[in-house]
């Protein structure tokens, strides 16, 4: 979807002026609303990392306690049902920090709640920033900058941040026939914001914060990186940290949700949700690097004068007294970076304290395509080689065939048992955060189709496994009988780990883990419940184990009568004649 193959749409045809806009109340665009919505959890909210915070009723000690992160919300004319104010000292009082509130959209929509909403945020003592949702197909980036900073009479300062641009997926584009680019391409969209973006500067003094998604911004802008200097408002719904959009190395914005409920906001369950980080929460730089890292605070965007002083740099890098960190890093290492700002009144956040990992190269060697027989057991040892001396890398791997998998210190073993080529990608990553990768092949080809044959006794009663009535069908309970060389006892061991009888397999039910789970036949299809290896027990005979499992083929409660159906069970620690069998 986007504009990666769309046609540059020419700015404000008749066509993008027609249309009814629906949204102009919303903070932003469907999509990316329900994008954002979702159950928070028991404390309020949806990410470990904001667990020391709630939404509700939340304490300013607990949030200017909480790390890096301070909290805000995101309002628009939605978040004043029937007329209802917002009440922002309630809003202050709850421990958030700033608001963003909708001004314009395109050229044509004033959010008659703005002046409020910003003086009253502004008066509690919120920093605030207006944001401009951007329609890039009505009116031109300049036009568009201009009816924002005018209508809000905008200037940086006294608690105001700079202003925002909001460039996010397109409310109107199923009604103005274009997508969720607007219809423009890559470089009419890159060129539209490079109107906007310049033309904010020359009226506020500074460039706009730019509020988008990673995914609307590689696809509309073709992964552009011309803006990475600009403040990033990034809006993601993510676990731990959100997806970043191409040119950014960090964020300073965080949208998390939009399911929201504030002290204050009349919109329960609907508020948009935001944090702010003045530094990164973590940095990865490569030994030998240039680095070139901003340190942010809600004072300093606001103007207000601010200094830094820091402890714990990586080697080599120094920081000016207005935050931007920079030189090579010339030793690998984990370095635990703390930074205080100062400033005539109370700096947001107090300080900010990460981890900066300095790596080296992390490479591995690949061992070449691989191919193996159905059954066969595997053990490939995969090497890394680090430059970062005492740092061993931890091994993962992904596309292994089924019933293969990679130990931490790089070692691929087991038993494949499904058929088919599959890419196979491993991966070394060592505790720096160095890592290297190496893909290749992996061709499991069929077992050929033959084996030992005969009957299979069971210690404990002389008995033989044994298929009653010859049955063929599918789902056939499987049962022991006494031994008497008939077809229906005489099995084939196929080199692929499968039992076989009249053409089925000796199957767990459902490929069932549980002990208990009965055994019977089934079409014969290489999945995990169809194999078993032989383990042997000393003179007492030899144990069917089922890998899947990892139990054992057993009588259950050491019956010894003819009929009793077997299933699979715990693997005695002991030798036990009701889970050992001899081949005949």
């Amino acid at each position: 979807m986007g504009g990666s193959t769309a046609p540059a749409t020419p700015i404000g045809t008749a066509a993008a002026k027609a249309v009814r806009r629906y949204n102009v109340g919303a903070t932003h665009s469907p999509q990316l609303l329900h994008g954002l919505s979702g159950p928070i959890d028991h404390t309020g909210m949806k990410h470990a990392m904001l667990r020391q915070a709630r939404t509700t009723t939340v304490t300013t000690a607990a949030i200017t306690t909480s790390g890096n992160a301070l909290q805000g919300v995101d309002v628009a004319s939605f978040q004043h049902p029937g007329g209802a104010p917002i009440s922002w000292s309630e809003v202050a009082q709850a421990g958030y920090r700033f608001a963003a509130i909708k001004a314009t959209e395109g050229t044509y929509y004033k959010n008659p709640w703005y002046p409020t909403d910003s003086s009253g945020a502004n008066a509690a003592g919120l920093y605030v920033t207006a944001y401009a949702f951007a329609i890039p197909n009505y009116s031109d980036g300049t036009s568009q900058a201009d009816y924002m900073v005018n209508y809000t009479n905008y200037k940086i300062g006294n608690l105001f941040m700079p202003i925002a641009v909001d460039l996010e997926y397109n409310p109107y584009a199923s009604s103005d026939g274009t997508n969720v680019c607007y219809g423009l391409s890559p470089g009419a969209m890159v060129t539209w914001i490079s109107q906007f973006v310049a033309e904010a500067q020359r009226l506020t003094g500074q460039p706009p914060i730019i509020y988008t998604t990673a995914n609307w911004w590689n696809t509309c802008t073709g992964n552009s990186a011309a803006f990475t200097g600009d403040v990033l408002w990034v809006a993601a719904y993510a676990i731990n940290t959100p997806p970043l959009p191409a040119g950014w190395h960090d964020w300073s914005f965080w949208q998390y949700t939009s399911s929201g409920t504030v002290n204050g906001i009349n919109t329960p369950g609907a508020t948009d949700l935001d944090y702010f980080t003045s530094g990164p929460n973590t940095q990865q730089t490569l030994v030998g690097s240039a680095v070139s890292v901003q340190i942010h605070s809600l004072n300093a965007l606001a103007g207000q004068a601010v200094t830094y002083s820091a402890t714990g740099l990586p080697t080599g890098l120094s920081m000016t007294p207005n935050g931007l960190i920079t030189g090579t890093a010339s030793a690998v290492g984990a370095y635990q970076v703390t930074i205080t700002p100062s400033a005539s009144s109370p700096v947001l956040p107090a300080s900010v304290s990460f981890t900066w990992y300095v790596h080296g190269t992390t490479m591995i060697t690949s061992p070449g395509n691989q191919s193996t027989a159905s059954g066969s057991p595997v053990d490939l040892h995969v090497h890394a080689t680090d430059s970062a001396a005492g740092y061993t890398p931890t091994f993962t791997a992904s596309g292994l065939p089924p019933g293969l998998s990679v130990s931490s210190a790089g070692q691929i073993s087991g038993w494949p048992y499904k058929t088919g080529t599959y890419g196979v990608k491993v991966t070394a990553t060592d505790s720096l955060g160095a890592s290297g990768s190496a893909s290749f092949t992996w061709t499991v080809s069929a077992a050929a189709d033959h084996g030992t044959a005969g009957p299979f006794r069971l210690a404990n009663s002389g008995k033989c496994l044994d298929d009653p009535g010859f049955n063929t069908a599918n789902g056939t309970r499987i049962d022991i009988w006494t031994c008497n060389g008939g077809a229906n006892q005489h099995w084939t061991v196929k080199s692929d780990g499968t039992m076989r009888i009249f053409g089925k397999c000796l199957a767990v039910y459902n490929s069932g883990t549980a002990s208990g789970t009965p055994v019977g036949i089934s079409t014969c299809n290489g999945s995990g419940g169809q194999l078993w290896r032989m383990r042997p027990e000393g003179p007492i005979g030899t144990e069917l184990v089922n890998p899947e499992s990892g139990l054992c083929l057993a009588d259950p409660g050491d019956s010894t009568a003819n009929g009793t159906r077997i299933a699979i069970e715990s693997c005695p620690a002991t030798p036990d004649p009701g889970a050992s069998w001899h081949v005949m």
